[in-house]
C-alpha cells in the first residue's frame, strides 16, 4: 500500500499471538479487537502506532489511545501515534488536518492539536489520507523514519 520508506518491521495488533509476544494484554477480553491496526518499527528505531480509520474518527482517536496506553504500560516504545483516513464532511466540525503538518487538529478548540497522555508522556496524533501516503514525495512512512 505505501511506496515510499517502508518499517523494517511490523506488526499485526488483530492477532492475538503478536499482542501476547509484545507484552499487551487484550483491551477488553469481551471486545478483543478494539486495538489499534498495527505498531511498526523503522530504521532509526522510531516506532509508530497506526490505525486505519475505517467507519469514524472518534473510533479511530479511542483505538490509538488504548493501544499506546497498553503498548506504553508493556514498556514498548511508542515515538509516533497515526491515524491513515480522511475526516468526513459530518466529522469536520470536530476534527481537521493541520496544513503541512499533519497533526490531528480540533477545529472547534482553537485547532488544538488531539494528543494521547499516558503518565507523564504525551504523543501528538498524526493524521495522513490514503491519497497523502501513496502520492506525496514525503510519504507517511519517510515522514516517520526521518523524524
Amino acid at each position: 500500500m505505501f511506496s515510499n520508506v517502508k518499517p523494517m518491521r511490523e506488526y499485526n495488533l488483530d492477532d492475538s499471538s503478536v499482542r501476547e509476544k509484545l507484552g499487551i494484554p487484550e483491551a477488553n477480553p469481551s471486545q478483543p479487537s478494539k486495538v489499534s491496526d498495527r505498531y511498526v518499527v523503522y530504521a532509526n528505531n522510531k516506532r509508530a502506532v497506526i490505525e486505519y480509520k475505517t467507519s469514524s474518527m472518534h473510533k479511530a482517536v479511542k483505538q490509538l489511545t488504548v493501544t499506546t496506553e497498553l503498548l506504553f504500560n508493556a514498556n514498548n516504545q511508542v515515538d509516533y501515534v497515526v491515524v491513515v483516513g480522511s475526516i468526513n464532511p459530518t466529522e469536520s466540525r470536530i476534527y481537521k488536518q493541520e496544513h503541512r503538518k499533519y497533526r490531528l487538529i480540533d477545529p472547534s478548540q482553537n485547532n488544538r492539536p488531539y494528543a494521547i497522555t499516558v503518565s507523564s508522556r504525551t504523543w501528538e496524533i498524526l493524521i495522513f489520507t490514503e491519497d497523502q501516503v501513496n502520492n506525496m514525495y514525503d510519504g507517511m512512512f519517510k515522514y516517520l523514519s526521518e523524524g
